[in-house]
């Protein structure tokens, strides 16, 4: 049985792997945006915001399900030992993606006027015609990183993801800031040029990596297996994408249509509001949006790992490590999501005074907080559904999810008093109903129990965001500056300690073992240290 020479990861190294990626990304992508929303300002960021979502919207509808087909396939032919199969599958997928990648860009390029006119948000027809150059490369990159990670091999994707955010940073900030002069509008279209460029970069990474590796991925490989015709791997590829994109595009159109429903309502009732629709909507996204964001895409690094190892499992017939994956994963994301929730919403106001000078988002960010944890769920279970050939259940749970989402939105935000702030709300609502309705599959499916130390996970976190606050209110005792600094050094010893006493909480209680510390990198010194310290039962 041929095996690739390729290096490959575990779920928890690869899962590593990504996530300091996914880190470096955030810490890129905040060293963007954030400096970009206070150069160009809220109304700027709107004309950013609107069409950089109308680009994401149509690059998911287009990309969305054939990534995830491209591992799973990749990762099936690989534990059955047919790496002549990923070859075909890798090139099928490879054609395919251009095609899309063309008619997407032309799509955006040549319709940017018509979508400026469906959302109601004057001005941006710039922004989508810089951006759409970009589907054609981040196409093309969906189709490396698909076939890398169905090895198992996470680190071209990372290093790509890294590379596509450096250029988005240095190319966008700088042109914002040579062309602010002329106006708001365009000043936002040099910043969504930057996005352009960077997934021009990350593609070019990728590709390098694939051609200087591909001599040894196919170096045992035997040219008399018996693998799948072309025509097969398309069928398999299609059925398995058709059912992901659906799902994505229906979240994807509800949120285009949700875009154009908050310009609508707002407009409807602009007359009684303080401030136009453009400044308030990007207010909403480039400040609550960006923030509520960050936790959330950190768990797309567990999802990428996620897919393969399961589908590898689910292939051979090995029930017990399906289950096994899903518990980890879930635990790890309630463990992570839940407290990322808490305490973005209790320390709201100073995370937003020392990221962007102002607090004027702080309701606005609370109210989206909940679906931190909502989202990180809903992706980890998208995951498991896919990884396991149940494509189609997302597709109905979106829809549902998707509608209660249209209906808070437009009754909330049609009342003056409310407005913008019916957006948030909105979207708790709808990730929260999403992430049940997957939720009940996913233990159906796969018979894992997401509820073990639920309770004192709860706990634990109750006490972090009451400590953090505690330390957050002291500090502001002792330092009584609200500039950048004094803010800062607060937030972080609020977070610090408030991070620490988490920690020490889920040891004390026994909700982390040590059998799941063991398997760490170093974790057996780790597990010894601990238990030295008395804080690691067992």
């Amino acid at each position: 049985m041929g095996k690739s020479k390729i290096q490959s990861q575990s779920v928890l190294g690869g899962t590593l792997i990504l996530l300091i990626a996914n880190l470096a990304v955030k810490i890129i992508g905040a060293g963007f945006k954030i400096p970009l929303t206070n150069l160009i300002g809220d109304h700027g960021m709107g004309y950013f915001n609107s069409g950089y979502s109308v680009y994401a919207g149509v690059f998911i509808i287009a990309t969305a399900g054939l990534p995830v087909a491209v591992s799973r396939m990749v990762s099936e032919s690989m534990a059955l030992g047919r790496l002549k199969e990923t070859k075909r599958i890798f090139f099928i997928a490879y054609l395919i993606f251009i095609v899309i990648g063309i008619l997407g860009s032309c799509v955006l390029f040549f319709g940017a006027r018509q979508i400026e006119a469906i959302t109601d948000l004057p001005g941006t027809y710039m922004v989508i015609q810089a951006i759409a150059p970009a589907l054609l490369f981040v196409s093309l990159m969906s189709v490396y990183r698909g076939f890398f990670q169905g090895m198992s091999n996470m680190a071209p994707t990372a290093v790509s993801e890294v590379v596509e955010a450096l250029g988005k940073l240095v190319v966008g900030y700088l042109l914002a800031y040579l062309l602010l002069g002329i106006s708001d509008q365009v000043a936002a279209t040099g910043a969504v040029t930057g996005v352009t460029f960077g997934t021009f970069a990350g593609f070019i990474v990728l590709m390098s990596i694939y051609m200087k590796k591909k001599k040894d991925i196919y170096a045992d490989m035997d040219k008399e297996q018996t693998i799948r015709s072309r025509r097969k791997i398309l069928w398999d590829m299609v059925k398995i994408a058709i059912p992901i994109t659906i799902s994505a595009s229906v979240l994807t159109l509800t949120n285009l249509t949700d875009l154009a429903l908050v310009g609508n309502r707002l407009a409807s009732i602009e007359h009684l509001l303080s401030e136009d629709r453009v400044t308030l909507y990007g207010r909403y996204t480039a400040k609550a949006v960006t923030m509520y964001n960050m936790p959330p895409t950190l768990v797309m690094s567990l999802c990428l790992a996620l897919v393969p190892a399961v589908a590898r499992a689910y292939t051979l017939g090995d029930k017990r490590q399906v289950k096994s994956t899903a518990e980890q994963a879930l635990k790890m994301t309630i463990l992570f999501g839940t407290p990322c929730a808490v305490g973005m919403a209790v320390l709201a106001p100073p995370i937003l005074q020392l990221m962007f000078a102002t607090t004027d988002a702080t309701l606005l960010l609370r109210l989206v907080c909940p679906a931190i944890l909502f989202v990180s769920m809903v992706l980890v279970c998208n995951s498991l559904l896919q990884a396991t050939g149940n494509v189609w259940i997302p597709v109905v749970n979106i829809f549902i999810a998707g509608v209660a989402k249209i209906a808070v939105n437009w009754i909330l935000i049609g009342i003056p008093s409310v407005n913008i702030n019916g957006a948030p709300i909105g979207t708790s609502v709808c990730y929260f109903i999403y992430m049940s309705l997957n939720l009940f599959y996913v233990i159906k499916i796969t018979k894992a129990n997401p509820l073990k130390g639920l309770l004192r996970i709860a706990v634990s976190v109750a006490v972090m965001g009451a400590v953090a606050w505690g330390v957050y209110w002291v500090g502001s005792l002792l330092l009584t500056g609200t500039g950048r600094i004094e803010t800062g050094i607060k937030l972080v010893a609020a977070i610090g300690v408030g991070a620490l006493v988490y920690g020490m909480m889920l040891l004390a209680m026994g909700t982390i073992t040590k059998e799941e510390i063991g398997v760490l990198p170093k974790g057996e010194k780790i597990v010894r240290l601990l238990q030295k310290m008395k804080l690691l039962r067992g």
